[in-house]
């Protein structure tokens, strides 16, 4: 009897390109500011990995040739709420953990290695009420790049959100 597969953790993206020596991992980890936990109204905000490869994942896997210039795929924001929302996105470091599973930086930390290759196509999105916005993510590996596993990050971010007071009565 074989072993279970681990499940890719869901908010993370990976996609490949079976012929090429360089593997880079993009994990879309859908990172919220501290705030979002104590938000007054949440955000309503939904996000929609959109792999190029093996669409029905919630990550891309990619393999690229140094010096090449891919699309990984896409991430789609929809704001199902009555107000305007605004969003930004950027691109943060990852890290395999030793449980195998992956940890990102915050957003607006700053991005080092292959998070530098991450390309997100917009940095702001404003979504009027029910709109829906898909902005498409590449990678550019630049041609010096060595063979390996390279892990980094999309994070999404809510912006202008309430937060609210919270009360500190007790434990």
């Amino acid at each position: 009897m074989n072993p279970p597969v681990p499940r890719a953790r869901r908010g993370s993206f990976t996609r490949r390109w079976s012929h090429a020596p360089l593997a880079l991992a993009l994990a879309a980890a859908w990172l919220w500011c501290a705030q979002v936990a104590l938000a007054a109204v949440p955000s309503g905000l939904v996000v929609v990995p959109l792999p190029t490869s093996q669409p029905g994942l919630s990550y891309f896997k990619i393999q690229a040739q140094p010096g090449a210039v891919e699309r990984a795929g896409a991430i789609e924001l929809r704001n199902p709420t009555a107000r305007r929302l605004r969003v930004a996105l950027a691109a943060v470091d990852g890290e395999t953990l030793s449980t195998l599973g992956s940890a990102y930086a915050p957003p607006g930390s700053r991005p080092h290695g292959s998070t530098l290759w991450l390309q997100p196509g917009r940095r702001v999105v404003a979504l009027s009420r029910g709109a829906r916005v898909i902005v498409p993510v590449s990678v550019a590996v630049p041609s010096g790049a060595q063979p390996g596993d390279y892990l980094s990050g999309v994070s999404v971010e809510p912006l202008d959100q309430a937060t609210q007071t919270v009360g500190r009565h007790g434990v």
